[in-house]
């Protein structure tokens, strides 16, 4: 893992759906800036809230699977993202099995949405999801839990706000409650520090980048 990490998750119908981890810029005025650049228009709320009908979480093992895969790819010569959903096998020719799925990953191509530096553009992709197009993730809500996590963005679309979360406490401290369930008793977890509606969030990215620094340093 990178020392400079954060999760993007989105929150809905009472529980995580989506927990990206990503590498890159974890700060506000990366990860957190593409989060706000997303939800400019309106419409993305529910763009998003409908692309989680056409998610599919993969196992552990599955994902590490697809990532050796990929690493082969690269061999053959590198793999750009064209902004494209990678393919999936037919319907048919999948199974369910507690929400994980377990279709033939050899038979797939580079999909942008198990990459490490996907990140934030996770949004984009969920939510030009569809029956015929869906979108493998891996959700990794354990890497709450690890120190390497920075920051942490929570779209919560039960309540239509954005969570943001910096630095890792202990469970019994104020401003945990959100990754209570998330790990052990004695795992540390990201620390709320302001939130966001979605329909009113700062008109520019200065000031949303600002009000969040203001609210993690003071």
């Amino acid at each position: 893992m990178d020392n400079n990490s954060s999760l993007v998750c989105v929150f809905c119908d009472g529980r995580f759906k989506v927990a990206q981890y990503t590498k890159l810029d974890e700060s506000p005025d990366g990860q957190g800036s593409v989060v706000w650049k997303f939800f400019q228009d309106r419409a993305d709320i529910r763009r998003l809230r409908k692309g989680l009908e056409y998610i599919r979480i993969l196992s552990r093992d599955r994902h590490q699977q697809r990532k050796s895969i990929d690493k082969d790819l690269c061999k053959v010569g590198d793999i750009v993202w064209d902004g494209n959903i990678g393919s999936v096998p037919d319907r048919e020719n999948t199974t369910q099995s507690e929400g994980h799925y377990q279709g033939d990953m050899s038979t797939e191509r580079d999909e942008p949405s198990l990459r490490d530096d996907i990140g934030a553009g996770i949004l984009e992709l969920i939510a030009q999801a569809t029956i015929d197009k869906p979108v493998n993730l891996f959700r990794d809500l354990d890497f709450a839990n690890s120190p390497d996590c920075k920051w942490a963005y929570v779209i919560n679309l039960d309540t239509e706000m954005l969570e943001v979360f910096q630095g890792q406490l202990p469970k019994d401290w104020p401003g945990t409650e959100r990754f209570q369930n998330v790990g052990g008793e004695n795992n540390s977890v990201p620390v709320f520090i302001k939130s966001f509606h979605l329909i009113n969030l700062p008109r520019t990215r200065e000031e949303f980048v600002g009000l969040v620094n203001v609210a993690a340093w003071g």
